[in-house]
């Protein structure tokens, strides 16, 4: 089973694994055609003790509005997610920022389970409500 495969049509073509469908590129990837790639799993969730549970690999996590980060401080959020593994990337971007402060994301680090994020006001003020950030998580 060597060679190429090739599938076309003219609308729509139906996958249907059941559970897992894999697509290995050996060592060069899989080439999406400069297509957008899109579908991922998303949820939200808002931070409560310094945790949040989302299962999903992509998602938005607004910060405990009643835990405000003040100026020149940080703050751990842990993020429970099964599709985190101890080799996983997870990226970590500010969508909205708090009122007042500036925070930015120091690091995303990835266990098995989870991911510690750490975060930074910048501004020379305290956040005065709740800031949002986004996440994608990639095995």
């Amino acid at each position: 089973d060597t060679g190429t495969f090739e599938i076309t049509a003219t609308s729509t073509i139906l996958i249907d694994a059941g559970t897992t469908l894999t697509l290995d590129g050996g060592t060069n990837g899989v080439n999406f055609d400069s297509s957008y790639v899109y579908g991922f799993e998303y949820g939200s969730g808002t931070v409560s003790s310094s945790a949040v549970t989302l299962n999903t690999m992509t998602g938005s996590i607004t910060s405990d509005s009643s835990a405000l980060v003040a100026s020149g401080g940080s703050q751990t959020i842990t993020l429970t997610n099964s599709r985190i593994t101890a080799t996983s990337m997870v990226f970590v971007n500010v969508k909205t920022t708090c009122t007042g402060g500036y925070i930015v994301v120091l690091s995303a680090d990835p266990g098995s389970g989870s991911a510690t994020i750490v975060v930074y006001n910048a501004g020379q003020n305290a956040c005065g409500d709740a800031y949002t950030l986004g996440f994608v998580v990639i095995n």
